[in-house]
C-alpha cells in the first residue's frame, strides 16, 4: 500500500474543475480520461491541460501510476491486487497460452466486484488502435457471456479468439464484430460459431 502522508495544497478553481472531471471519468469507466479528452472538454490545448494535471499532481491530489495508460489516480491510499495473465490475444489468431501463467498486479480500483471474475491478456496486433489499445498492452477482462452494443469483448469465433467491438446482430442474423482500425473490415459471424469470453474492463501499458 502506498500512503500519501502530505496534506494536499489548495487548488485553483480551474484545477478543481479538471480534478472533478478526472474523478467522474474514473467512477464511470474505471480509468482516467486522456489529456486529449480533457483538452476537448475544456476547449484548451493539450499542453495547457498537461500543465494543469501536473500542477494538481504536485499539489498532492493525484499521483502518477507507473506503466499505466491514462495512469493517474485520485486515491490517497492505493493498493494493488493480482489477477491471472492468461495469454495473448490478437486480431484473428487464437490466444497463445502461457505455459505457466503468472499473476499481474493491477490497481484495486480497476476491479469492480469479485476478483475471480477478472483475468488479463496481452494484446498482439493493431486492430483496436483507434480505441487506444496497442500492441503489447495488457487488457483486463471481466467474465460475462452477454455483451451490450458497442462494448469491447473477447470473442471466440470458430475456435479463434479476437478482441473486437460487439456491433450487435445484423438483418441477416449475423453477429457483427468491429475493429477499431480503419484499415480493417468488420467480421460477420454465424451465432452458432460465436461465443463471448468477457468484456474489456481496463488497460495497463507496459511501454511508455
Amino acid at each position: 500500500m502506498t500512503v500519501n502522508t502530505l496534506r494536499p495544497r489548495p487548488l485553483t478553481p480551474i484545477q478543481k474543475k479538471i480534478l472533478d472531471k478526472m474523478v467522474a471519468h474514473y467512477r464511470k469507466h474505471g480509468y482516467a480520461p486522456s489529456l486529449s479528452e480533457l483538452a476537448r472538454q475544456e476547449g484548451k490545448a493539450v499542453s495547457t491541460v498537461h500543465e494543469m494535471v501536473e500542477a494538481i499532481r504536485k499539489k498532492g491530489h493525484i499521483k502518477k501510476l507507473p506503466n499505466l495508460a491514462r495512469g493517474f489516480t485520485s486515491l490517497s491510499h492505493q493498493t494493488s491486487i493480482q489477477i491471472p495473465l492468461l495469454g495473448k490475444i490478437a486480431a484473428g489468431p487464437p490466444i497463445e497460452p502461457f505455459e505457466n501463467p503468472e499473476p499481474i498486479d493491477v490497481p484495486d480500483y480497476m476491479i469492480k466486484g469479485d476478483i475471480k471474475d477478472y483475468y488479463a491478456l496481452e494484446v498482439k496486433g493493431d486492430s483496436m488502435i483507434e480505441d487506444d489499445v496497442w500492441d503489447s498492452d495488457i487488457i483486463l477482462i471481466k467474465y460475462r457471456k452477454v455483451p451490450q452494443q458497442n462494448e469491447m469483448i473477447v470473442a471466440v469465433v470458430d475456435g479463434e479468439v479476437t478482441l473486437k467491438i460487439y456491433g450487435g446482430v445484423n438483418h441477416l442474423g449475423q453477429v457483427v464484430l468491429q475493429p477499431r482500425n480503419k484499415k480493417l473490415n468488420n467480421i460477420y459471424v454465424d451465432p452458432k460459431y460465436f461465443e463471448v469470453r468477457g468484456i474489456f474492463a481496463g488497460l495497463i501499458r507496459r511501454h511508455l
